[in-house]
């Protein structure tokens, strides 16, 4: 198979001895793009008592180690100071004793933070697959993403990506006991452009699940409302966004301490400092002014509010919901554009920060396709709409099952397609 979207930093081929990965040094038949190996999908059955997972074709993203590959988490001067890693990820690991088959490492931003492909630096951001094709791929997690959307051959990507919920619900364990939902409200406005379709969702849900309540409003919590009206003790009479942005501020102080060793390692390889992206130039000059003091306020203040959101949101009939949050407002983002819009992660616990935070489940979920006037193609194209279901902390079974039932009950896919439309 050939690399023609762009989505890997490096393929990869397993040596002799099965336990350390080569590159495959191999250009496609375009002499730009990369091959990828395609083992046959029937070595799983050729062995003794093969796993559930046995002949996967996976990818890994480019933060997570493995041995005799070098890793870039998409930074040049990173994957320049350090050589072939000496293990694999614990992870990865037990993936391949299991069958699982690495077939390389995808791209990813600069050290994980949002960038957008124009402030990809180092290495050409991967390219999405859907509707005209220059969309940017997303975020931390860009070249998982891409390759999923992109093509048929590859089943999991970790990053974390999947395109067959049936595929993932039938290996990730033991079905768990289903329990009696409250009632379902998310915890932010949809955009407008999506809200007719979060309505469908909302009703398809609550049909299937048999929901307490019948209310369609997919606005009927307000967390800045709940927390003015009944805030913790430890926000001392703050509102919301003044207790909680500084407290998430923090967590950059981790964010420089943990590149100590690299900027250490470069400085002594190359005699200066090492390039990054302003995105990471930016956490690492607040990183570097925050006390261990500070941070460790930090996660205290950032406990308290999932004590807060467990006792106040998630109290009475809506102690056992799910919640369906909005992930980002639909609209085309072409990746010739410079940013001009609030991306997450924002500042805050947002959409994609509340699940950590509660440890709870969660499952971004496509559910439709918005039509737009592509720009590029001068035809009407159609972008994914996805959301963001969060369920209670030890549910992640149960949120599995739940999602895959609505699927089929509502006649909605389970696999999303590759290629330009998802559906």
């Amino acid at each position: 198979m050939v690399d023609c979207n762009g989505t890997f930093m490096s393929t990869l081929r397993p040596n002799s001895s099965g336990s350390q990965f080569e590159p495959l040094l191999v250009k496609g038949n375009d002499d730009i793009s990369l091959s990828v190996a395609l083992p046959s999908r029937l070595r799983a059955y050729s062995v003794p008592n093969p796993s559930p997972i046995s002949g996967w074709r996976i990818v890994v993203k480019d933060n997570t180690h493995i041995k005799g590959i070098k890793s870039s988490v998409g930074n040049r001067a990173f994957y320049d100071t350090y050589g072939p890693q000496q293990e694999t990820a614990t992870c990865i690991q037990r993936l391949v004793e299991q069958g699982a088959v690495v077939l390389g490492k995808p791209k990813m931003t600069s050290f994980g933070n949002w960038e957008e492909p124009v402030e990809y630096v180092d290495y050409q951001a991967p390219w999405n697959a859907r509707a005209d094709g220059y969309q940017s791929p997303g975020g931390s997690s860009s070249g998982s993403a891409s390759a999923i959307s992109a093509y048929d051959r590859v089943d999991i990507a970790l990053g974390t990506d999947s395109k067959d919920l049936d595929l993932f619900h039938n290996h990730a364990g033991e079905k768990a006991d289903i329990f009696k939902l409250g009632e379902v409200s998310p915890a932010e406005r949809f955009s407008v452009d999506a809200l007719d379709s979060a309505l469908v969702w909302v009703q398809s849900l609550k049909q299937e699940l048999n929901l307490i309540t019948l209310r369609l409003e997919p606005w009927d919590i307000s967390v800045e409302d709940a927390w003015r009206d009944q805030p913790p003790d430890e926000a001392g009479g703050l509102p919301l966004a003044d207790f909680i942005n500084p407290a998430t501020a923090s967590l950059a102080c981790d964010v420089y301490h943990n590149s100590s060793d690299f900027r250490e390692q470069h400085r002594k390889k190359f005699k200066r400092e090492p390039f990054t992206t302003f995105p990471n130039r930016r956490l690492w000059e607040v990183g570097k002014t925050i006390s261990e003091e500070e941070r460790d306020s930090g996660f205290k203040d950032i406990e308290a509010y999932a004590r807060w959101f467990n006792e106040i949101i998630l109290k009475e009939s809506r102690a056992n919901a799910l919640m369906i949050l909005p992930l980002e407002s639909m609209c085309p983002r072409y990746r010739d554009e410079a940013p001009s819009f609030e991306r997450p992660p924002q500042q805050g616990i947002n959409t994609l920060a509340l699940a950590p935070v509660l440890k709870a489940p969660a499952l971004a979920v496509p559910i439709a396709e918005i039509s737009y006037k592509s720009r590029i193609s001068q035809i009407t194209e159609r972008l994914p709409f996805a959301v963001c279901i969060v369920s209670p902390p030890g549910t992640d079974l149960v949120l599995l099952d739940c999602v895959r039932d609505v699927l089929i009950a509502s006649g909605r896919p389970t696999v999303v397609k590759t290629g330009q439309s998802m559906i």
